[in-house]
């Protein structure tokens, strides 16, 4: 009847060394699942489920540190691709909902439209919003960078420190582009993008206090904060592959963790 149906279910265990270190393990465990429906119509629906657990522990040193946690994330998505011409024109619409233990809910919608006049010509635009949610790194790290001598005569050491209230950095993503095969053997492609990210990470000077062990210094905390956000534009050639994929290791800010 043209339905599938998949499931998977994953561990993995790793051990690394962060940023030269910290000795950190992981134990993640994952299940998917993915029901792909019989044709309805110009009608195509694929819809998921999907649950990770992920189990973080490290050993910290005097220089950098970050406690032990443990996250989840539950996800569903749902995608209909739309014939609306035979073989000529195709709509799909879609997303995913995620929750995150650490942000909460994070949509992410998805629309694309590609049109396929001849063979040998396809044209697509796409609208898409990512998101990446914040790492252990954004979230619990604390660093001590670099110490320069400092008011008074104490050193004054530079403190990386992590905040739990980071939110999810967010993209919005504009694609429009045509491809042509003029020859089996030769594949032209021209496509212009507009990316719009907001609340991107960054650091901001937080308070100072002064400790006096190991000797008398001043410390001054760097918080990580939202602060930041960017645009990027660019015609021009891009990857054979038109639009901004939701699949982890192509979306361009989808992680979870570190």
């Amino acid at each position: 009847d043209g339905a599938m149906t998949a499931a998977r279910v994953g561990w993995d265990y790793v051990s690394r060394k962060e940023l030269n270190y910290i000795q950190a393990r992981r134990h993640r465990a994952d299940f998917e699942f993915e029901h792909a429906f019989a044709q309805w119509g110009a009608h195509h629906l694929v819809a998921a489920l999907d649950y990770r657990h992920i189990d973080d522990r490290a050993d910290g040193t005097a220089q950098l540190s970050w406690p032990d946690r443990s996250f989840d994330m539950v996800g569903m998505s749902l995608v209909d691709d739309i014939e609306l011409i035979d073989d000529r024109l195709r709509l799909s619409i879609g997303g995913k909902l995620e929750y995150f233990s650490q942000t909460g809910l994070e949509p992410q919608p998805d629309l694309r439209l590609t049109w396929t006049p001849s063979d040998h010509v396809t044209v697509w635009a796409l609208a898409s919003h990512a998101r990446r949610v914040p790492s252990r790194i954004d979230e619990d790290v604390i660093y001590q960078l670099a110490a320069q001598p400092g008011p008074g005569g104490l050193p004054l050491l530079f403190e990386y420190r992590g905040q739990r209230n980071v939110r999810s950095e967010k993209l919005w993503a504009y694609e429009i582009g045509a491809r042509w095969l003029p020859e089996p053997t030769l594949l032209v492609d021209v496509a212009g993008f507009y990316w719009e990210a907001r609340d991107r990470t960054a650091t901001e000077f937080g308070g100072t206090r002064v400790e006096t062990s190991p000797v008398p210094h001043i410390v001054q905390e760097l918080l990580v904060n939202n602060g930041s956000s960017s645009e990027s534009y660019e015609p021009g050639p891009r990857d054979a592959r038109p639009g901004l994929k939701n699949h982890e290791s192509e979306n361009p800010l989808r992680c979870f963790g570190a």
